[in-house]
């Protein structure tokens, strides 16, 4: 990747202070601080010399190398600007004899005395702040550098670690299976011994030939010790030597660490005119920030005429869904709203039949009717719970899963902990469709020719698994018992009625199951 500079880059530097530093030289009555410019220029000058030998040994700190350059390549622009001016005062201050004219000469050292002296405080001040910043890159680049080779050496260091501990465990191998033929020889010259004794002479030229073998098992173990003893000294030798060179490395860290201080100790005071710099920098662009918060605090408001002119209301209705309601609505659009929700699916018999309720969330024993009705409050949080019926009703019991692990709600009731299911006990009284049931039963004792169909419950024995809010009504309305039948008919019925009323009813379970039948495909197939 190519930044712009090169080579000539650093030679045309050098020759910028080099003459700078001979039209120095050739002044006549230099002051001191002439004299230190000229020392801090023929620095910068072998500075530039050694940077533009820098190198990067790898392709992470190359990036480091070619910022480097580049900021020491930046100080030609004032040198050339300072020899620029330098220049016009060749004519009086040089080695030669002068313009010819001593009262122009005097003139002109006059003007040297009056016009350069800032000139040259400048110069120095921005060399300073320059040859402090190339140090600061240098000692990071050289910081940068010593990592990664202590990094280098740290991965060896592991790596040799790695391979005694894996000659270890050669070793203990081999050293258990010495010991495991050391006991084998033994166990073979003690047999051998007890067949000598017994058999005599038939068995001595095999036992002369496993006695050659023993000796010669003998030496392996032999030069098997001599091998691992010298396997154990080159061991000891890897970690004395990987001791010395973390050692080196720790005296290294601790060199550059003492370089790093010795040089921003004398690089600080240099910098505070670029901290300055920096502060009125951050000054502007604090300014800047501010007057773009005022312009974005001044931006148009959006118009209201096609939104909510004030925050509407939430409505949680008995299955858990949230629906926005206008706050400006009356009780008869509120109830219209839960009306259109519960046309089909679980809760639809129930709202036709009223058994449910709409309060406040907050407080539960607030509730909303038409008859208290007042109006509802922008923000206002509402929730509808479906009646239903429990003769034994625990305060802390579920009344849909019987668990008894439930705590308390904000606002009032209890939330099971089983199913999450928000109930509390109501003094409303729950309507039942007694006469569908009467009916039903009458119909089914009816003596017909072709049996009755079983049809499923009726809307009023719906399942309620999959209502998230109820309220239960422990003292359920008494209703009239049914009347005793006689030869399968109610009193004072007709038969006809009875039938007709039957079949109607049959058909309105008919729509109803094809309703929740369809309901079920749908809910199937979105899942």
């Amino acid at each position: 990747m190519s930044f712009g500079f090169a080579v000539g880059d650093f030679i045309a530097a050098g020759k910028l202070i080099a003459s700078i530093v001979s039209a120095l030289n050739s002044s006549r009555g230099s002051s001191a601080a002439y004299q230190e410019l000229r020392r801090e220029l023929l620095s910068l000058q072998q500075a530039l010399n050694h940077i533009n030998n820098l190198t990067s040994p790898n392709l992470q700190q190359q990036p480091k190398v070619y910022a480097i350059k580049c900021a020491a390549l930046s100080v030609q622009y004032p040198l050339s600007d300072f020899f620029t001016k330098l220049r016009k005062y060749d004519s009086s201050l040089g080695r030669a004899a002068g313009s010819g004219s001593k009262v122009r000469d005097v003139s002109e050292k006059v003007r040297w005395k009056l016009g350069m002296e800032e000139e040259v405080k400048q110069i120095r001040v921005v060399l300073s702040a320059h040859i402090g910043t190339i140090n600061m890159m240098l000692v990071s680049h050289g910081l940068e550098a010593m990592g990664i080779e202590g990094s280098k050496i740290t991965g060896r260091h592991k790596e040799m670690c790695e391979k005694m501990e894996s000659s270890s465990t050669a070793i203990a191998y081999m050293a258990e299976s010495v010991e495991a033929q050391g006991r084998a020889n033994a166990e073979s010259r003690e047999v051998l011994g007890q067949l000598e004794g017994r058999v005599g002479g038939e068995v001595i030229p095999r036992l002369a030939a496993l006695e050659e073998a023993a000796e010669r098992d003998e030496k392996v173990h032999t030069e098997l010790h001599d091998r691992l003893e010298a396997s154990h000294t080159a061991i000891v030798e890897v970690s004395s030597k990987l001791e010395s060179h973390g050692q080196v490395g720790e005296e290294n860290k601790s060199m550059l660490k003492r370089l790093l201080q010795t040089i921003t100790g004398e690089v600080i005071p240099q910098l505070v005119s670029l901290v300055e710099t920096v502060g009125e920098i951050l000054k502007s662009n604090i300014q800047i920030y501010n007057l773009a918060l005022k312009g974005q605090a001044e931006l148009l408001r959006p118009d209201l005429r096609f939104t909510w002119a004030q925050d509407p209301c939430r409505l949680e209705d008995a299955l858990g869904r949230v629906i926005v309601v206008p706050s400006e609505y009356e009780y008869s659009k509120l109830e219209a709203i839960i009306k259109d929700q519960f046309k089909v699916g679980p809760g639809k018999r129930q709202v036709m039949d009223g058994n449910y309720e709409i309060f406040n969330s907050k407080n539960s024993k607030e509730l909303i009717t038409e008859s208290e009705w007042t109006s509802l409050l922008p923000g206002m949080w509402i929730t509808m719970a479906i009646i239903v019926e429990s003769a034994s009703y625990e305060e802390q019991c579920c009344p849909l899963c019987q668990s008894e692990a439930s705590k308390k709600a904000f606002g009032g009731g209890n939330i099971c902990s089983k199913c999450g299911v928000w109930f509390e006990q109501t003094m409303k009284k729950r309507k039942r469709a007694v006469q569908v049931e009467e009916v039903e039963a009458a119909c089914q004792a009816l003596p017909t020719k072709r049996p009755m169909l079983d049809h499923p419950p009726s809307a009023a024995f719906e399942s309620l698994e999959q209502f998230k809010n109820v309220r239960v009504d422990i003292s359920p309305d008494g209703m009239e018992p049914i009347p005793k039948r006689r030869r399968g008919l109610l009193l004072n019925t007709d038969e006809t009625e009875i039938l007709k009323a039957h079949n109607s009813w049959a058909q309105f379970n008919d729509a109803i199951l094809a309703a929740a039948t369809e309901q079920r495909i749908g809910m199937e197939a979105r899942a």
